[in-house]
């Protein structure tokens, strides 16, 4: 690795070293996008990761549910056909640690709004009763994940004796 390379992935990993709480912040957002919208019906992938997929069906009811999210201010990235399979066209949300509670409130307001609009299922009864739960439960534990961080003084450490 040259200087440059060295001193940049320091300065990369003091920031990672210093401000786990962003990372922490990452996946509970995440983690509370997909429980809203799964909540809401919406049929999502698998995915743990930051990336929140809507799976939407066709390429034409894709195109309906990015139309409907856009004109509200919301929007992803469409996945079709051939990176998806023919009839599972995805929607995918990129969640960040920047994104306010009031932010991924929306998000999942909109979704909401517009499930009729896109032919999307409904919530279960059940669905509907949890929702406010879900939102209390994930607005105190917030709180609490800000003021975790992650120690990375280790690895920091390896990599310097590596430079």
């Amino acid at each position: 690795l040259l200087p440059h390379d060295v001193r940049g992935l320091d300065a990369t990993l003091n920031i990672v070293s210093q401000e786990g709480w962003r990372r922490q912040r990452l996946h509970t957002s995440a983690e509370y996008l997909r429980t809203q919208l799964e909540a809401l019906g919406y049929n999502l992938s698998d995915s743990q990761s930051q990336i929140v997929s809507l799976e939407s069906g066709t390429e034409q009811q894709t195109i309906v549910l990015r139309d409907a999210l856009e004109s509200r201010g919301i929007f992803g990235s469409i996945f079709c056909a051939p990176a998806t399979p023919k009839s599972r066209s995805l929607m995918r949300f990129s969640v960040n640690a920047a994104l306010t509670d009031g932010e991924l409130e929306r998000i999942v307001d909109v979704c909401r709004e517009i499930r009729d609009e896109v032919d999307l299922a409904a919530p279960s009864a059940e669905a509907v009763l949890l929702h406010a739960h879900d939102v209390a439960v994930w607005n105190e534990e917030v709180g609490q994940e800000h003021r975790r961080s992650i120690d990375f003084g280790a690895v920091q450490e390896k990599l310097r004796l590596r430079g």
